[in-house]
């Protein structure tokens, strides 16, 4: 592939666009802001560097201040492995915005975004046991290993795991179960969880 295909020329501001998430062919930018307006929903763009096609996303007027938990790409497609083309038109952009608190979050500014995996998304919450979860479209808490538990005591943004798609094989027979792995980096010793689903039969 040329390298023009991975240049944002068609963007007049380039450099005042990051990267927040990517899917096969498909990568999600946001446009950077300071101040306080970082945590609020930002303008997004759909780029697929394969064929230069690309999507503004402008947040909607009555949105554009709400706080922003995170922005990822969803496979409208799901796990079905039949769909061979998978481009711009197979892709949903799923935005999480806070009106208000669950009980189990003591302030919104404790939450961080630490990934996504098949069809979930997930944050890290500090000073709690659990982290939370947007498994398709319902949020859940979901208990962490202790060593991943995000310290009240930390005075770092940084949370002290990040979550990562498994993988797998690509083709049916398809395991469902293996939902994520979550990994973390401590001192010299990296440590890999697994999240797997439970049937509820």
């Amino acid at each position: 592939m040329e390298m023009r295909h991975f240049y944002l020329d068609f963007i007049p501001d380039a450099k005042s666009w990051q990267l927040v998430d990517g899917a096969c062919s498909v990568v999600l930018l946001a446009k950077k802001m300071t101040g306080w307006k970082r945590r609020c929903l930002p303008n997004l763009m759909v780029w697929e560097p394969l064929t230069r096609r690309h999507q503004a996303i402008p947040p909607l007027p009555e949105m554009k201040f709400h706080y922003c938990l995170g922005t990822c790409l969803k496979n409208k497609c799901g796990t079905d492995w039949r769909q061979v083309r998978v481009g711009m038109s197979t892709f949903t952009v799923i935005c999480a915005l806070y009106k208000r608190s669950p009980p189990t979050v003591s302030s919104i500014s404790s939450v961080r975004f630490v990934g996504r995996a098949r069809r979930a998304v997930y944050w890290a919450i500090k000073n709690s046991v659990s982290m939370l979860i947007l498994d398709e479209y319902s949020f859940l808490l979901v208990a962490l290993p202790a060593s991943f538990r995000w310290s009240p005591l930390s005075q770092h943004d940084e949370t002290p795991f990040h979550v990562a798609d498994p993988g797998g094989e690509p083709f049916p027979p398809f395991d469902d179960r293996l939902a994520a792995r979550l990994a973390g980096l401590f001192g010299d010793e990296l440590r890999v969880f697994s999240r797997w689903r439970i049937d509820d039969d």
